[in-house]
């Protein structure tokens, strides 16, 4: 995170349908809250921050996120328990960690949490703005995926009940009607 505000990238990472989402970046360092808020929001995000699990509680409860980036170590609840929760809450908000925890256990633990994406501190701003675009774009794909399939259930459902009408129809009808 050696980059200064001033030389925060503007990328073409803003014509993307994932630009405009609603981002909620979850850490304890307030230098890294400011950091990520500017390179989001310079590129098109809008970005909440939080300070610890009990903030970031706080703005589930009031608003919707697209995203959320997590730090795994913060005081009191840890960011991987508050992953845990947002899935289960909040299940159409992706999570993502950011950390300064490059370990090959916690990592696992977040993918077994549901996570979508592992960042490790310190990171430059395009890392954290493809990052945070592939996730969003997963997460998009996952949702029209799944309407997609809701859709082809109901069409399957409708056609299903069209030919079973058809056929009590059919078979109500006697066969040799009008023959003498």
């Amino acid at each position: 995170m050696n980059t200064r505000l001033t030389e925060i990238p503007k990328t073409t990472l803003t014509d993307r349908r994932t630009a405009t989402a609603e981002v909620l970046f979850v850490d304890d360092y307030e230098a890294m809250r400011t950091f990520v808020r500017a390179v989001l929001e310079r590129n098109g995000y809008r970005c909440t921050t939080a300070a610890n699990s009990a903030e970031a509680r706080k703005c589930l409860g009031e608003q919707m996120f697209d995203l959320a980036v997590l730090d795994v170590t913060m005081p009191g609840e840890s960011g991987l328990a508050l992953a845990k929760s947002i899935r289960t809450d909040y299940p159409h908000t992706a999570v993502m960690m950011a950390t300064a925890v490059d370990d090959l256990r916690t990592a696992d633990s977040a993918l077994k949490a549901g996570v979508y994406g592992y960042l490790v501190k310190p990171f430059e701003a395009n890392q954290l703005l493809i990052n945070v675009a592939g996730v969003l774009d997963r997460r998009r794909l996952e949702k029209e995926g799944q309407q997609q399939r809701n859709e082809l259930k109901r069409l399957v459902r409708t056609r299903t009940l069209h030919v079973r009408d058809s056929l009590h129809t059919f078979c109500a009808r006697p066969m040799f009607a009008g023959r003498d």
